[in-house]
């Protein structure tokens, strides 16, 4: 019972969310995922300095609107939102330490959100990037700060507030299946609260992070996805 009730409000979910995309101004068919912003990449950069970087790039490709729109080089009202997953290796060491048995993959991993808003996107087809920093003393205690790779991540993106898909949105190692990956946003939005402050958007900490970014919002982010 508990699965076909999960299958069901998933259901819900996708044609709740398929609803919104048609009905909202300037979306009269859906979108496919990568239409109008592409999600390149999600990448990390290590560091012996004061940051661990986690670096989103995105490009804009076509106005969701532009009959519409005041000037259709730019899409206005663009917020994002980052999760990121990471294994806490310190953790896991202590464990083995501790001949700790009864543990399982799931307690290793570490979730960190943060949100951008982007008064204005310009529709150039020119790669942009947003980065996102978290402390590096705090990456070396908790033993990622040589990590190259996350173990998952969540990029979500609102056009005037409609959510548009992305290909690699959601990505969790080496799974594919729908549920697994659903699941994993939900551990992400979750447990993130948690840590909610700690994975920061660079700009507020040095304007040196905005050269390759659109015009973002200078101050305090909310979530773009209300969390």
């Amino acid at each position: 019972m508990k699965s076909q009730h999960y299958i069901l409000s998933l259901v819900l979910g996708i044609i709740f969310f398929c609803s919104r995309l048609v009905a909202a101004p300037g979306f009269g068919k859906l979108p496919k995922p990568d239409e109008l912003v592409t999600l390149d990449a999600v990448t990390l950069q290590t560091s012996t300095g004061k940051w661990f970087t986690v670096t989103v790039s995105f490009t804009p490709r076509k106005h969701p609107n532009p009959e519409k729109a005041f000037n259709e080089d730019f899409i206005d009202d663009v917020k994002l939102d980052l999760y990121i997953c990471l294994r806490n290796n310190s953790r896991e060491k202590k464990f083995k330490r501790e001949r700790k048995r009864d543990f399982i993959e799931a307690d290793l991993y570490d979730y960190y959100h943060s949100s951008v808003e982007i008064i204005t996107l310009k529709v150039d087809n020119i790669r942009k990037e947003l980065h996102f920093l978290i402390s590096n003393e705090l990456a070396e205690r908790d033993g990622f700060n040589r990590t190259v790779k996350p173990v998952g991540h969540i990029v979500e993106m609102t056009l005037g507030g409609v959510p548009i898909a992305f290909k690699e949105g959601i990505v969790f190692e080496k799974h594919r299946q729908e549920s697994i990956l659903e699941k994993f946003k939900e551990f992400a939005q979750s447990k993130s609260k948690a840590n909610e402050g700690l994975l920061l958007p660079a700009h507020l900490v040095s304007a040196n992070y905005l050269s390759n970014a659109p015009a973002v919002k200078i101050g305090p982010s909310s979530s773009a996805s209300g969390l």
